[in-house]
């Protein structure tokens, strides 16, 4: 676990929204040389996690004890903390707390070691996700270029599992050192019906009715009226940025002070942002906004026709 060079860290408490890169983190901490024992949260008292990092070994050992904010107590713990030799490199104590937020107990056994905190990606932060797609194939020796990630996005939805296992398995495809494109992700990724708010409203603004059309109806069938007062949210949001986007542009700023204006990725703005932008005019997409703020209101009455306006809605703009 500590690397040459490094200081010796007996307590590393990873957290936070992302259940992926947690259980990558165990994942990664069972490769270590020493013997490594996983306990769970749920089923393990306070008593029995510092018995066992307390117990006499001639083998160095990690003890992994993961839906850490389940367990209960923690005057054990604080005290194991407190008086344990610093100069003691035999145990290491790693706590995977499924959870946002610390809470004060694995906040004061991460100051006295490693604090790792894993920010659960949003829905609609497309760029991650198409980072995270190009990092995974790194990981794995491959290539993929920017419209296969796309592709592989389209194909999985923001299911990092999924998106991980399907690299994986193009990877082993192309073999080391080949390169993943769109046209295979097309051919042989396992494609799954998947609907968000934010995808419908981008394929609205992006003039794809028959794909804004389709996820809507994959959204209704899953979520019936539940959603719909998101979908129209994400239909103003996207419609004011893109009024954004589009007043830049019409004032002659470069692409690269656009994006950094909207604190975006800048490759992301010009090959996606910018282009659905020139799709409208501020005319068009001021009207937009306005009926968009109608059916906001709309949408939160008992009309029985909620799902015949946001549809025509989307049609509307994207035609």
């Amino acid at each position: 676990m500590a690397g040459k060079g490094n200081t010796f860290k007996a307590f590393h408490v990873a957290f936070g929204g992302e259940d992926f890169y947690l259980d990558r983190y165990i994942e990664t901490t069972r490769q270590s040389k020493r013997r490594v024992i996983v306990l769970d949260g749920e089923d393990t008292s306070e008593t029995q996690l510092v018995d066992l990092c307390e117990s006499m070994s001639e083998d160095p050992r990690t003890v992994v004890i993961d839906n850490a904010q389940a367990l209960k107590g923690g005057k054990e713990i604080r005290r194991y903390v407190e008086e344990r030799d610093a100069r003691d490199q035999s145990v290491i104590l790693v706590a995977i707390v499924r959870a946002e937020k610390l809470s004060e107990l694995w906040s004061f056994v991460a100051e006295s070691g490693k604090r790792i905190e894993f920010k659960k990606i949003k829905p609609w932060q497309k760029d991650a996700y198409l980072s995270f797609v190009s990092a995974e194939a790194t990981r794995g020796r491959v290539a993929v270029r920017k419209d296969a990630a796309e592709a592989l996005y389209q194909c999985t939805g923001p299911d990092l599992y999924r998106l991980a296992n399907e690299i994986r398995k193009l990877g082993v495809y192309v073999g080391q050192a080949g390169e993943i494109s769109a046209k295979l992700v097309l051919e042989m990724a396992t494609k799954t019906p998947h609907a968000e708010p934010h995808l419908i409203a981008e394929a609205a603004l992006s003039k794809d009715m028959r794909r804004a059309m389709s996820l809507f109806s994959v959204l209704c069938l899953k979520s019936g009226e539940a959603q719909f007062g998101a979908v129209v949210f994400q239909l103003m949001k996207q419609v004011e940025t893109t009024v954004v986007v589009r007043s830049l542009q019409d004032k002659g700023m470069e692409a690269a002070d656009i994006a950094s204006t909207l604190d975006v990725n800048v490759w992301r703005f010009k090959e996606a942002m910018a282009p659905v932008a020139r799709k409208h005019d501020l005319k068009s997409l001021v009207g937009y906004m306005r009926a968009l703020s109608k059916l906001d209101a709309d949408v939160k009455t008992s009309s029985p026709f909620k799902r015949t306006m946001i549809e025509m809605a989307m049609l509307r703009i994207s035609n």
